[in-house]
Order: structure tokens, then C-alpha cells, then sequence
């Protein structure tokens, strides 16, 4: 109880109190997108930045945003809240994310059957992944609520509604796909149909406002951010803590002359093997689980987790997507009575979420030796290598 009530403190003096009362991005960036959409504007330079940045602009918002890298279905998030000023609105949408916060909080309890207290202490200790998700009004705390409404769902029944749902937030953030495969897995025919329909649904609509939106997005905004590279960020930003950046760093001549050798082909090689190892060894993982009655669970676990350790950018409330993992693995390793294994997970996904925010705050990383400023980077890197281990121990309880 008391854990729970001081990071409730620390999400309302690093989130929730500060989004309350400024329109920060990345707000602003989905408010205004939804308002175009509204309105009926031309949206051909959706993705030029310096034409959204002056849109943000004229409604009172005075900072810097973008459409970039977003999907376009992404216009349909504020829809409701676009007659609303952008202060309200994303008020409003604070108050909704508490409501978000609690049900999580519920449906972590009824997956694992922890107190109430423990399971909202898991939320929590997502730190600033959820704190900033709060104070930048951003909409990954929907899409994890609609994550766990979907994995409670399809553990009763066909979750023909929440595969719907599902797939609306797959069509504006990437990873509820990762569902597709536990429905094939689970050969659960109607969820998958309903899950495409929801994708396709809500990706139909931009194309009433720019018939040629998504011709823009693959070719100007998508291929180029698989490669790491956005539109208005350097490719060499240590904070967007990714192997891209890091090996850019290490063997790319950049603009902070950090480079150690100048080698693309070296570059090129680091990356491949890197992505190679993480992938193949959550395909050996998987391989191992398949004809195991926790399969299907154990793809929800392991594909995220490679695939948040193998972002081409990253930010701190893409974490929040570690949390259904996360709680899936705890009920996992609490069911095998792996108690200390347990402690470990929860250990490691705090570390996550606190660690590089209390680096930053107490050390000038600017001025350490830049393999020393991916901290979030290596730790997320090793939350995915213990799930691979705590995924053996689950093995070996099981058989025994």
C-alpha cells in the first residue's frame, strides 16, 4: 500500500498534474490531425511538417509538432473532442485515462490473482512510460486497455467485440497485431475476421479527406522509419535509445564525432546480426512452447518483447506496451511457483521505467561516453533475454 501511494505521488507530480495545465505535445498532434479531419480541410501536406506545425499554431498552440511517423487512422482519435478548445480536451482525456488506469488495474488482478494493491503497484511501476504517456496526453494507455479487454475476452469466448476493437487500435498503433498470431494459434476464425474488419475499417476512413494519404505515408513516413530515420529527429539521438542509433553512433561518422570506426558495412552487419539474434531466438523460444497448452499466451509474451527491444526509435510510453508481457509472465512464473523469478520481472521492468529518468536527472549524459547513455536500451534488451530464461523455468516446472 504504501509502494502503491508513493508512485501514485510520483504520477501525479511527473504526469497527471503538469499535462493538466499545458496542451504539450504530443497532444496537439492528434487533436489538431482529428480537427482537419473535421473540418474537411485539404490534408495533401499532412505530413509536411512545417505545414502542420503552423495548423498547430493557428489554434492557439504555440510548440513544435508533426503528423510524422503517425498512420494515417490516426486522424480519427480526438474525433469527439474536436468541438472541444485544446485545454478541455485534453483534460478531458486525462480524466478518461484514470478511468483506463483503474479498470487495467482490475483485469491485472483477475489475470493473476494479486491484491489490488500489487496490481495496480505493476501499472505504476511502468514510470515514466505511464507518467509521460499522461503529461503528453498520448493514447498508449487506451490502446493497453484495449490489449488486456481483448486477452480477457478471448479467454472466455470466440472476442469477436474486442477483436473489433483491437484491430481499431492496430490501425493507429502497431502492436495489437501481435494478436493475429495467438488467434491463428487459438484457430479463433470469427476474432481474427473481426480483427481485420476493424483495421479496415477505421483505415478507410482518411481516405475520404486525401485519396493519395497512405501513397504519402509508405513513401515518405513508413519505409524511412523502419530504416530509424523520422522527419525533424537526427538518426543519431541518443534518446531515442535504439540499436540504430547506437551502431550509427559507434560506426558512422555523425554530427557529435562520437564515431569510434567508419565502417557502413560494419554498421550494416552489427545491425543485421543483432536483429537476427533477438528474432531468432524468440522463433527457438516459441519453437519450444509449441506444443505446450500455454503457447498461444507465450506469443503475446515473447513478440513484443523482441519487438520493443528492436524499435527503430524509441520513446518511454511505447513501454507501456511491456506491461501485458509483463503480467502475463508474472502469472505464468506464479502459477510454477518461481517466486523469486517473479520478483526479477517485476525488478527488471521498473528498472525500465525509472532507471534512465533518475540517470538524466542526476548525470549530464551529454557528457558521459555515449555507449554509457542507452541505458533503456540494454535494459530492455535484458527484460527480453529474462523472459527467455523465465520461459525455461516455466519448461522445466511444467514437465516436472
Amino acid at each position: 500500500m504504501l509502494l502503491c501511494l508513493a508512485l501514485i505521488a510520483f504520477h501525479l507530480r511527473a504526469g497527471f498534474i503538469p499535462g493538466w495545465k499545458d496542451v504539450n505535445s504530443d497532444f496537439p498532434n492528434y487533436y489538431v490531425a482529428s480537427r482537419l479531419a473535421a473540418e474537411g480541410r485539404n490534408l495533401d501536406s499532412i505530413y509536411d511538417n512545417a505545414w502542420f506545425n503552423a495548423e498547430i499554431r493557428k489554434r492557439g498552440m504555440e510548440q513544435e509538432g508533426k503528423f510524422t511517423p503517425f498512420p494515417p487512422s490516426t486522424l480519427a482519435l480526438m474525433l469527439p473532442f474536436v468541438s472541444l478548445e485544446p485545454l478541455t480536451a485534453k483534460r478531458i482525456w486525462l480524466v478518461i485515462n484514470l478511468f483506463f488506469i483503474v479498470a487495467l488495474a482490475a483485469m491485472i488482478r483477475k489475470i493473476t490473482g494479486l491484491s489490488a494493491w500489487w496490481s495496480l503497484n505493476l501499472l505504476l511501476l511502468s514510470g515514466m512510460a505511464l507518467a509521460n504517456n499522461l503529461y503528453l496526453g498520448q493514447v498508449y494507455v487506451l490502446m493497453l486497455f484495449l490489449a488486456f479487454l481483448a486477452w480477457t475476452r478471448s479467454a472466455m469466448a470466440s472476442g469477436t467485440v474486442s477483436g473489433f476493437l483491437l484491430g481499431t487500435a492496430a490501425a493507429v498503433k502497431y502492436f495489437p497485431v501481435v494478436f493475429l498470431l495467438k488467434y491463428l494459434a487459438e484457430r479463433k476464425w470469427k476474432a481474427l475476421l473481426f480483427f481485420l474488419a476493424g483495421i479496415l475499417l477505421l483505415s478507410l476512413l482518411p481516405l475520404l479527406f486525401h485519396p493519395g494519404i497512405y501513397r504519402d505515408f509508405f513513401q515518405a513516413v513508413f519505409v524511412p522509419h523502419l530504416a530509424g530515420s523520422i522527419e525533424g529527429q537526427s538518426f543519431f539521438a541518443w534518446q531515442f535509445q535504439s540499436w540504430n542509433s547506437l551502431l550509427g553512433n559507434l560506426f558512422l561518422e555523425n554530427p557529435e564525432g562520437s564515431q569510434i570506426m567508419d565502417s557502413h558495412a560494419g554498421f550494416l552487419l552489427s545491425k543485421v546480426f543483432i536483429h537476427m539474434f533477438i528474432a531468432g531466438s524468440a522463433l527457438y523460444s516459441l519453437f519450444r512452447f509449441r506444443k505446450n497448452p500455454l503457447f498461444s499466451d507465450w506469443v503475446i509474451v515473447v513478440v513484443p518483447a523482441a519487438a520493443l527491444a528492436l524499435l527503430p526509435a524509441s520513446a518511454t510510453y511505447h513501454f507501456l506496451f511491456l506491461l501485458l508481457p509483463l503480467v502475463l509472465l508474472i502469472n505464468m512464473l506464479r502459477q510454477a511457483q518461481r517466486d523469486s523469478a517473479m520478483i526479477v520481472t517485476a525488478g527488471l521492468f521498473s528498472l525500465i521505467g525509472f532507471a534512465p529518468f533518475l540517470l538524466e536527472r542526476f548525470v549530464d549524459m551529454e557528457e558521459v561516453f555515449f555507449l554509457f547513455r542507452y541505458s533503456r536500451l540494454y535494459l530492455v534488451t535484458a527484460f527480453f533475454f529474462w523472459t527467455l530464461w523465465s520461459g525455461n523455468l516455466i519448461l522445466r516446472s511444467r514437465f516436472q
